[in-house]
């Protein structure tokens, strides 16, 4: 009996530790109208999502028009935003943005090695 009950605990925490994972954004989408650098990659206008590697710090940014990646180092880790709403933050020198933060709706954020020099900041929402 009591072997019973302790794997009916069992199973009742992983099914909640497995809806915990599945409640938590890992993803975002986001529709970029200016061309933008990832660390040395430049990339152009256009739908990109952003998914995240907490095992190996990384971000993973995709075009979805044409599946092409780039692999980010995020420095650290900042402060959430909001709860509801997801945001990327770019670095802006002239008419070049540099991606330098991330936020994913209800999670902290996250920083990318930006400009070094005065700029300022665009910003674009996520989904």
């Amino acid at each position: 009996m009591k072997t019973k009950v302790f794997s009916v605990f069992v199973m009742l925490f992983v099914t909640a530790v497995l809806a915990m994972a599945q409640a938590s954004p890992s993803s975002m989408t986001s529709n970029i109208s200016f061309p933008f650098s990832v660390g040395k990659s430049s990339l152009q206008p256009g739908e990109y999502t952003f998914s995240m590697d907490m095992q190996t710090r990384t971000i993973k940014v995709t075009n979805r028009a044409n599946g092409q990646s780039v692999i980010a180092n995020y420095l650290t880790r900042l402060s959430a935003r909001s709860e509801k709403e997801s945001l990327v933050v770019f670095d802006k020198t002239g008419d070049h943005y540099i991606l330098s933060e991330l936020y994913f709706a209800g999670l902290d954020g996250f920083c990318f090695a930006g400009a070094t020099g005065e700029h300022t900041h665009a910003h674009v929402a996520g989904r």
